[in-house]
């Protein structure tokens, strides 16, 4: 229950039309013969809003989304990228960051020469 109120806090509002519709789904589910208890409240939950993992995984895609950053123009003009590593997005120059702190790569210029056999 923790997880779904923290991924879909709006399942606290009174008003929310998510919380209305996991109310209709607890009735309805009590209505068929379940217990009144938190059990039933937590099946309503899952019928509304799916189960836990794809919940995650939604939010989890539209918390990416949310930070997209647009990287089509340049601040400096319209000169060409040096080299590949300059021409990296935001996104892409954070993935490599990443793996040369692993020891994926060494340095950046290992990178770059990987990066001069892609197209």
């Amino acid at each position: 229950m923790a997880e779904y109120k923290r991924l879909a806090p709006e399942i606290l509002d009174e008003d929310s039309d998510t919380r209305k519709k996991i109310g209709e789904e607890y009735r309805d589910l009590v209505d068929a013969g379940m217990p009144n208890n938190l059990a039933t409240e937590r099946a309503a939950i899952r019928a509304v809003l799916g189960p836990l993992e794809k919940l995650k995984v939604a939010k989890s895609a539209r918390r990416d989304d949310e930070h997209h950053e647009e990287t089509g123009g340049r601040s400096s003009g319209n000169r060409a990228p040096k080299n590949k590593v300059e021409g990296l997005s935001v996104r892409q120059k954070e993935f490599y960051d990443s793996k040369i702190k692993l020891g994926v790569y060494k340095d950046w210029k290992e990178v770059e020469a990987e990066l001069a056999y892609s197209r």
